[in-house]
């Protein structure tokens, strides 16, 4: 039980940084850093700041398409024109090319299997699984209203 609950527990963190990192979970660099789909772009922005401050060795966008994904690709398209994905794009590959077109970054890995946001953490589990990525340690960044 102890270990599911510091799996889960609320750790929240004021800023992505090394050393917020260092205060909070007492290291400077977590092993993996998860962006979870949804309909909200600025979670994009902070996961760029996040890759910037070298809060993990791995990252990863999670998010498949769902009941915001098409909402989600119009408001992407409207906000943002030189961002282009397909008509099909997951949620996770929306804010990748968010993120390669505005920020000039990618993520390490992209989970777009997963069917609904429930089973978004057990297919981030096997994709981590799949590249032999280790998981002691993870922060998990989302809207808040889809978890």
């Amino acid at each position: 039980m102890d270990t599911i609950a510091r799996f889960v527990g609320a750790q929240d963190i004021e800023e992505l940084t090394a050393a917020a990192s260092e205060r909070v979970f007492g290291i400077p660099q977590v092993d993996v850093l998860v962006l979870f789909g949804g309909a909200i772009l600025a979670g994009a922005d902070q996961f760029a700041q996040a890759m910037r401050n070298g809060v993990a060795t791995t990252y990863v966008i999670d998010g498949e398409v769902g009941h915001t994904t098409l909402a989600f690709r119009q408001s992407v398209r409207n906000l943002c024109l030189v961002v282009e994905f397909s008509d099909s794009a997951s949620e996770a590959e929306i804010f990748e090319a968010y993120l390669e077109y505005i920020c000039g970054l990618h993520a390490d890995l992209l989970e777009t299997k997963s069917t609904n946001c429930g089973n978004n953490i057990t297919s981030l589990r096997d994709l981590l699984a799949a590249y032999k990525v280790s998981c002691q340690s993870m922060i998990l960044m989302g809207d808040e209203t889809m978890q």
